[in-house]
């Protein structure tokens, strides 16, 4: 049988996957949080909404997160800004100031029948939890390749001053002082399936048959 399925997929009649026909893992609970918050002079603003990801199991997208369920991946993005600014002139008198804070997070339930490739990109914080205890964390981009045993897991995805882009900062500009941060951070994980040994073996060996009768 190994012989005959090499054979087809050398003359490319079929195609052998390295994955599992769908992702080993489904979502089981959690939830998508966007909070937003402003004071200022001006006016004062803030918000909360909570989205339960089990009523949509095809996946949403708003304007600063989304996910997605298909048949390759269970994908996750999200996003973070923090800044403030405060002046005064040179008696020291406040002129203005203002502070702005926004992010989405995550708290993804996923139950997994097989193992799990978890991957990520760019500067949010993540959090995995099994069991009732915290396995691992850091930064979303730093995720090359994490592996899960199948069972019950959660992962946060959240922003953080850790791991986002910008800082504090501080200058004068004519009789007034400006002071403040300006944080921002977007990232975002990806749960597959964790590639099939024998599988890549074939397709290996497929590759390299095909390769063999191309230099002839």
């Amino acid at each position: 049988m190994l012989k005959m399925l090499m054979s087809l997929a050398c003359a490319g009649v079929v195609s052998l996957p390295a994955t599992a026909d769908i992702v080993p893992a489904s979502i089981v609970g959690g939830t998508l949080t966007e909070s937003y918050s402003y004071y200022g002079w001006d006016y004062d603003e803030e918000w909360t909404v909570e989205y339960q990801l089990t009523d949509y199991p095809l996946g949403h997208a708003t304007a600063d997160s989304s996910w997605s369920v298909t048949d390759d991946a269970l994908s996750f993005s999200s996003s973070y800004v923090n800044w403030s600014y405060d002046t005064e002139d040179s008696n020291g008198n406040n002129n203005g100031y203002a502070e702005m804070d926004f992010y989405s997070s995550y708290s993804i339930d996923i139950l997994a029948a097989d193992a799990s490739l978890l991957t990520g990109w760019g500067n949010m914080e993540y959090e995995v939890w099994h069991a009732g205890a915290m396995t691992h964390t850091g930064m979303t981009g730093d995720l090359g390749g994490l592996q899960l045993a199948s069972g019950m897991w959660t992962i946060v995805v959240k922003g953080s001053m850790d791991y986002a882009e910008g800082g504090s900062y501080s200058y004068s500009k004519g009789e007034y002082y400006y002071w403040g941060h300006d944080y921002s951070g977007e990232g975002g994980i990806d749960i597959t399936a964790v590639p099939a040994p024998g599988g890549i073996a074939i397709l290996a060996i497929a590759g390299l048959a095909a390769g063999r009768r191309r230099r002839r």
